[in-house]
């Protein structure tokens, strides 16, 4: 199946594998702490309240909302994969 999602590994046979399984597992943790870090430095950067100037404070907010929404990429990504694969093993 050609998903634009799945990797080449990931056929049905090595999808029921538990070494695959942990893989994605590992994956989740990783994309999910991403995902919430880049929330909470986002969130300090709309609270931050500093000796920085207007522009360096744009210039931090801008850099945390193009590092949160990269994060929702991977996320979704991660769950669009997680989708399929579900539909392959017949599992959803």
């Amino acid at each position: 199946m050609d998903s634009g999602v799945l990797r080449p590994l990931e056929t049905e046979e090595n999808l029921l594998t538990n070494k695959l399984q942990w893989k994605r597992h590992r994956e989740y943790t990783v994309v999910e702490n991403a995902l919430n870090s880049t929330k909470v430095a986002l969130e300090k950067a709309e609270n931050q309240c500093s000796n920085l100037s207007i522009l360096e404070r744009k210039q931090r907010l801008a850099k945390a909302w193009s590092e949160l929404a990269a994060a929702q990429e991977t996320w979704n990504v991660f769950n669009r994969q997680g989708v399929l694969i579900n539909l392959l093993l017949g599992t959803q």
